[in-house]
């Protein structure tokens, strides 16, 4: 979903598509997955910057994703 939280405990690896901006959350990112969640518009993060940013995830959409 767009504008959407995607929560990754692993790395994030560019295959597939993206076309609507969303927060990946993760330990590691590929250099194509950076690119591919970059040009549509969304951001990635650590999971340490993740805390800092939002202090509570309260009335967040997050998504866990598995491996």
């Amino acid at each position: 979903k767009p504008n959407e939280i995607v929560v990754v405990p692993g790395k994030v690896l560019g295959i597939g598509k993206l076309d609507h901006p969303v927060t990946v959350i993760a330990l590691d990112f590929s250099s194509s997955a950076l690119r591919k969640i970059k040009e549509a518009g969304g951001q990635v993060m650590s999971f340490n910057k993740a805390l800092e940013t939002f202090k509570d995830f309260k009335g967040k959409s997050v998504r866990l994703m598995k491996q």
